[in-house]
């Protein structure tokens, strides 16, 4: 198949050396992934990306690097980048954009198949949500299930959960230290204040990996705000903050936790951080909210806390995992690598786009 791959030119595909940037890697293991296979794989980011496909870009390098007050300016390359691919539309069997929703209104202009990644929540206050609403017959794929119920009218095509490379994040038996990690973006509904109040209680030491915000996102403010008066003022010795975490050193510090901790105060679409994780053996502690029940096996792979049971819950799980034998937390640990390994590899994940990028040339063929 000729393939061509629209990622998003705000961050490099993947991100530089492999930090904060789920859409960004995503697509790197697609195109990656794909190409080995055989197939014409174009994939469209910028000019630092490291692909063994064929790259075209708008721009020489990531467009975070480009010193502009305005940050409406990724919006702008955004839609140039999709441009220059649909430009050439004709020149592939199927197109995948990540690039949701500003793909909606370029994909009916070729009659090229388009298919859709939905990366992200949809919210019905934001000004994309009127793009959905009007182009709902397009080929969507959900990064899970439970993702599709704010807007169940969409066409669905396939539910497509993300893959973590299994040889990047390396399974480590028993870890060196016995710390709880939080990874993610810094921003509130990632419930890190929740996580800070647990450390706080049960005097566990606590490590906050989240990148500070670049000045140019458009929630620079708000992020820097939350970091000033709940996050830093709240650090010591026993809860530090890393601001960079990335690569081989993110993956050191995720192999060497006792738990990951992950009190989401919205229902995410999905957890990459929590697959990097059990990838690694360590096994997660999150709500029960969101696409974590399809993610986290209860009692197996970590546990899984009713949001109303509040940050009492949280504890009971941490004192679960803390208290609990040798033995017992090794397996966990075997087990959330096993549960990794049958469902969420890069491999896997590129398997099933396969699928479905054949099931819509099929379905076109009729």
């Amino acid at each position: 198949m000729r393939i061509s791959i629209v990622a998003s030119i705000w961050i490099s595909v993947p991100p530089k050396g492999f930090g904060f940037g789920a859409q960004e890697y995503l697509a790197y293991y697609i195109a990656e992934g794909l190409q080995k296979k055989g197939h014409q794989v174009t994939l469209f980011a910028s000019g630092d990306s490291k692909t063994n496909a064929r790259l075209v870009s708008i721009t020489p390098k990531q467009v975070e690097d480009i010193n502009f007050p305005d940050p409406k300016i990724k919006d702008m390359f955004e839609l140039m980048n999709l441009s220059a691919a649909y430009k050439v539309a004709d020149s592939f069997d199927i197109i995948h954009n990540h690039l949701l929703p500003y793909g909606l209104p370029f994909a009916p202009l070729t009659s090229t198949p388009t298919v859709h990644t939905l990366h992200h929540e949809i919210y019905n206050t934001r000004a994309g949500y009127f793009l959905y609403k009007n182009y709902p017959k397009q080929n969507y794929i959900s990064i899970s299930n439970t993702q599709r119920k704010i807007m169940p009218e969409l066409n669905y095509i396939a539910t497509v959960h993300n893959g973590s490379d299994p040889n990047f994040y390396a399974f480590k038996k028993i870890p060196d230290q016995n710390y709880m990690l939080f990874l993610g973006r810094m921003k509130k509904y990632k419930g890190i204040h929740t996580a800070i109040k647990l450390a706080q209680q049960t005097g566990i030491k606590f490590i906050v990996a989240s990148p500070l915000p670049n000045p140019n996102q458009s929630d620079y403010n708000e992020v820097m705000e939350y970091w000033k008066t709940e996050i830093q003022p709240n650090l010591n010795k026993n809860i530090e903050h890393i601001d960079n975490l990335k690569g081989e050193d993110k993956v050191t510090f995720i192999q060497n936790a006792k738990v990951l901790i992950s009190p989401n105060e919205r229902e995410e679409p999905f957890g990459m951080t929590l697959i990097e994780a059990m990838a690694c053996g360590t096994p997660v502690i999150a709500y029960n909210d969101g696409a974590c029940s399809e993610i986290i096996v209860n009692n197996k792979t970590g546990f899984l806390v009713d949001q109303s049971a509040g940050i009492q819950g949280l504890r009971e799980a941490l004192k679960k995992i803390y208290n609990m034998p040798q033995d017992e937390y090794l397996i966990m640990r075997q087990n959330a690598r096993g549960h990794f390994e049958k469902n969420f590899t890069v491999e896997k994940m590129v398997d099933e786009y396969e699928k479905v990028y054949r099931k819509v040339l099929g379905d076109k063929n009729k």
